[in-house]
C-alpha cells in the first residue's frame, strides 16, 4: 500500500480550499432589495446632499468659517423642510476630520471625528456613508458623511444628522434598512 507524500497531501488540501472559495460565496443568501420607503428616504437625503454640498466647497477650502456657517444654517433649512423634522443637526468637518461648524450650535467644541468608520470609509471611498452614532443620553442618530470634493480631493465632510426614533416613526425606516442604504441612489 502506497503512503500519500506530502505533495499529494498538499495538493490535495488545496483543491479542497479551491472548491470552498469557489461555492462558498455562491451558497450565501442574497441581501433583500430596498424598500420603497428606503428608496425614497435615500433618494430625498441624496438630493439634500446635491443641492448643501456645492455651496459648502468654496468656504470649506478658503476655511471662511463665517461662510461655512451661513451656509450651514442654510443647510440645516432645507434639511429641515424636506425631511419633516427628523433633522437632529448639520455639520461640517475639515479634510482633518474636525468639526468646523455645526448647526444646531452646540456648547461642544472641536470634536474630532477622524477616527471614526463612517469619516474614514467617507474620506477613502469619496461617496456619502452611514453611521449610528449616539448622544451621551443614549439616543442613536443616524449620520450619512457626504464628503465635500474638490478636483479628485475629499476637503471636508458635510454631515447630516437624523433622529433615529423619527426616521423610524416618520419615515418608517429600521436601523436595519437605514444601515443597508446605498447613498448612490438608483
Amino acid at each position: 500500500m502506497m503512503k500519500p507524500t506530502n505533495g499529494k497531501v498538499s495538493l490535495l488540501m488545496g483543491m479542497i480550499l479551491l472548491l470552498a472559495l469557489v461555492v462558498g460565496p455562491g451558497c450565501q443568501e442574497a441581501k433583500p432589495p430596498p424598500t420603497d420607503k428606503a428608496v425614497k428616504f435615500c433618494r430625498e437625503i441624496q438630493s439634500l446632499i446635491d443641492r448643501i454640498s456645492n455651496p459648502l466647497i468654496e468656504p470649506v477650502v478658503q476655511k471662511d468659517n463665517t461662510a461655512i456657517n451661513t451656509a450651514l444654517i442654510r443647510a440645516f433649512s432645507l434639511c429641515f423642510e424636506a425631511c419633516e423634522d427628523v433633522v437632529d443637526s448639520v455639520f461640517v468637518l475639515d479634510e482633518k476630520g474636525v468639526k468646523i461648524a455645526v448647526h444646531p450650535p452646540t456648547k461642544v467644541k472641536g470634536l474630532y471625528f477622524s477616527n471614526y468608520r463612517g469619516v474614514q470609509r467617507a474620506f477613502k471611498e469619496k461617496r456619502p456613508v452611514q453611521s449610528t452614532l449616539y448622544h451621551p443620553n443614549g439616543k442613536p442618530i443616524y449620520y450619512v458623511f457626504a464628503p465635500l470634493i474638490e478636483g479628485d480631493q475629499v476637503k471636508g465632510i458635510l454631515a447630516l444628522g437624523f433622529e433615529a426614533a423619527k426616521v423610524k416613526e416618520k419615515r418608517g425606516l429600521t436601523w436595519e434598512e437605514f444601515n443597508s442604504l446605498d447613498f448612490r441612489c438608483p
